[in-house]
């Protein structure tokens, strides 16, 4: 992963923008692995796709994690600080990407197969149609003949998402005020995104005072290291 310049990832939310949610996680991973060809990152398995955007997120922000989470049963809101090598720990601790489920053999889901059956697609069909056709999709031995009733569907869709679960980034809490305990999966990609469109922003925002105060072009102004920049920041008036 080559390291990313304020310009770069200007360009990178600048592309994303517009996006859907796979989209730009198929961005910041092309950003973490750019030696690997873009149809090649499309078939990673999800949890592979996120492992190497866990590491592209530590690489641009650090390892510190801290958000706020609300308690299911009480709604107390909840700060958490966490160390990104934990996450990294926890993701790597199960390599299995394969099941079975009544002689049928399955794959972990990748960004291809959520982009083919996104929300948007298929106005007549609901969540569970959707949901049941990605399974069907990531089944590596049906047949013709295979009878995909209801049962056999519901056994391998949560044997996928139990799957996907063990093997993706959770996140473990517990409420001080009324004691209860959960785990929520954390979605690096939107989280990533959060902060690549934060970040970006306040670019922008310092480029356009310092173009307003002094003439200078984005380019210029983007050239300067941060400490030169905020120290005409300081010089601007608000």
């Amino acid at each position: 992963m080559r390291a990313l310049s304020e310009n770069d990832l200007i360009e990178l939310w600048e592309r994303g923008a517009a996006r859907s949610p796979v989209d730009r996680a198929l961005l910041l991973l092309a950003v973490a692995s750019p030696e690997a060809p873009a149809t090649a990152l499309a078939d990673l398995s999800v949890t592979e796709r996120d492992a190497r955007v866990l590491d592209l997120r530590m690489g641009l922000f650090g390892e510190q994690f801290s958000g706020i989470a609300e308690c299911p049963h009480c709604s107390e809101s909840l700060e958490f600080h966490l160390q990104g090598t934990t996450l990294r720990t926890s993701e790597r601790a199960t390599n299995v990407e394969f099941l079975t489920v009544g002689g049928l053999r399955f794959r972990l889901p990748s960004s291809r197969d959520l982009a083919a059956f996104a929300d948007g697609v298929g106005f007549d069909e609901d969540e569970s149609t959707r949901t049941r056709k990605l399974v069907q999709r990531c089944c590596l031995n049906a047949t013709a003949a295979t009878n995909w009733d209801g049962a056999l569907c519901e056994a391998a869709e949560a044997a996928l998402d139990a799957l996907t679960s063990d093997a993706g980034l959770q996140l473990r809490f517990r409420c001080d005020a009324c004691g209860t305990e959960w785990e929520t999966p954390l979605d690096i990609c939107s989280w990533l995104w959060t902060e690549v469109d934060r970040r970006a922003r306040a670019l922008l925002d310092e480029v356009h005072r310092l173009a307003r105060a002094y003439g200078w072009e984005e380019q210029s102004i983007l050239a300067m290291t941060p400490t030169r920049r905020a120290a005409y920041l300081e010089r601007c008036s608000p």
